[in-house]
């Protein structure tokens, strides 16, 4: 379907922790070479839903016209 990010992980052959661990890797490893910094990012979103109110972000959510109908469908 085609709904899948490239960067997306987990439930997907080839996308396992492991496959982001290892592109991950690959990444720092061409940075390195290329003599150019790299930074990353790691984000427990799951666990952040724990800590919100659902309802205040689906409102916020609806209200961006930046967000797309179905990504705040799927929230």
């Amino acid at each position: 379907m085609g709904l899948d990010c490239i960067q997306q992980k987990g439930s997907l052959p080839y996308r396992s922790t492991v496959d982001a661990a290892l592109f991950l890797q690959h990444w720092i490893k061409e940075a390195q070479f290329a003599k150019k910094n790299m930074s990353s990012l790691f984000l427990d979103v799951k666990g952040g839903f724990n800590n919100i109110d659902h309802r205040k972000l689906l409102e916020r959510l609806s209200e961006n016209d930046k967000v797309p109908d179905y990504l705040a469908d799927w929230v």
